[in-house]
């Protein structure tokens, strides 16, 4: 019998999605920083984009595609956006994220998993579609959402409270994604631990572009849920410093506190001369140097205390495999409990943003260059009062 990992590997190779990624998100990638807007010059920006912070009906400007990215096709994106937003309800709600509390999505995981569980019947036909409705956003394991933003432009139709953004849905799409990849995962599949290294250069860009404080309006890509963000990077590390110590483990001269240092602190620090490395937040978890802020210190180095003290049985011994499995299902929750704040979250944003078929002939207008959606279709100064709605706008 075909065990659940393995049928994932077949859909991805029968999808042409490959399973490893490990390049990191960026939020500006230099190599995409000459690309030309193909919108007028004139046009405005949407308040919190990267090109400035005014109020107003506006557009993200488009940018020529480079080379690379020849495969990504903005209207097909913009077509299959419906189809994506149907993959990831239909997953995440296979998996309770709705649920009060994080115990109730392992617990449908661990269901899902199972062949003798009626449940499992839906999962395969739920990750094929997941994955099929992914390939043209991308090659990667997660979805570039800063890269789908340059290609499709946000809009504000007139009177509404918001702009339409395709972030959310791209976000959710990826929670549904990091779901699959590891409360669906075994701890010692190959897999795992290309998820596990993809995750430590990139998160949490595929998941949210910034964290704010819980009073202030909520941005495009915005998040109020730091402490789930924070203990998801934290648990992140925790596995990457293991997937790291079990790979180095058989070579000569192995010194697993070593391999726990250059982890935590980084090449050429140690607990005894440096500070410890920030998450790919800065501002957030990093400073201007790239290391963790002070007020998260304690914390990180209490994770490096406990699992140096661990490093070793009672008999000097590697204790790897035991540090995995007491770590493990720490991570499970986690990732569970993460999912669900974001999947909340996302859902509410979605809820709060213009639908797709109000927007998509202004959308598909911009992609293609045309001309600029009229005037009194598509506001181009407005102001909207404050409101419920208004609290999520960027």
């Amino acid at each position: 019998m075909i065990d659940l990992q393995d049928g994932i590997r077949l859909l991805e190779r029968e999808l042409a999605v490959p399973t490893v990624s490990l390049s990191t998100v960026a939020e500006n990638s230099p190599a995409k920083a000459h690309r030309k807007s193909n919108f007028a010059s004139g046009t405005s920006i949407v308040p919190e984009s990267p090109e400035g912070n005014i109020s107003g009906t506006t557009f993200l400007p488009q940018e020529d595609s480079d080379p690379e990215d020849a495969d990504l096709e903005p209207i097909i994106m913009i077509d299959e956006l419906p189809g994506l937003q149907e993959a990831s309800d239909r997953l995440l709600s296979l998996l309770k994220t709705n649920a009060p509390d994080a115990r109730p999505v392992v617990d449908a995981a661990k269901k899902l998993a199972n062949p003798r569980n009626t449940e499992n019947k839906r999962l395969k036909p739920a990750i094929r579609k997941l994955l099929s409705q992914m390939k043209p956003f991308g090659s990667e394991r997660f979805i570039d959402v800063t890269e789908a933003q340059e290609l499709i432009p946000i809009v504000q139709p007139k009177g509404a409270a918001r702009p339409w953004s395709p972030s959310p849905a791209l976000h959710r799409a990826n929670c549904a994604r990091l779901a699959l990849d590891i409360l669906l995962e075994s701890t010692d599949s190959k897999s795992l631990s290309e998820t596990i290294e993809t995750l430590e250069s990139q998160f949490p860009a595929p998941f949210l572009s910034r964290i704010v404080n819980g009073k202030e309006s909520i941005p495009i890509g915005g998040s109020t849920a730091a402490g789930p963000t924070f203990e998801m990077a934290l648990e992140i590390r925790t596995q990457f410093a293991l997937v790291q110590l079990e790979k180095q483990e058989k070579r000569k001269g192995f010194d697993a506190r070593s391999v726990l240092e250059n982890v935590f602190y980084g090449d050429g620090y140690t607990s005894d001369t440096g500070s410890l490395r920030g998450f790919n937040l800065p501002g957030t978890f990093a400073d201007e140097n790239g290391r963790l802020p002070d007020r998260f210190q304690d914390r990180v180095s209490d994770r490096f205390s406990e699992l140096d003290y661990s490093l070793h049985d009672d008999d000097g011994n590697p204790n790897i495999k035991g540090l995995k499995a007491g770590f493990w299902s720490r991570f499970l929750v986690c990732t569970a409990r993460f999912v669900q704040s974001r999947d909340k979250e996302l859902r509410r944003d979605l809820e709060f943003q213009p639908k797709l078929e109000d927007v998509k002939d202004y959308v598909e207008k911009m992609i293609e260059g045309g001309e600029s959606a009229e005037e009194d279709e598509l506001e181009k100064e407005q102001t909207p009062s404050r409101s419920t709605a208004d609290r999520y706008s960027p």
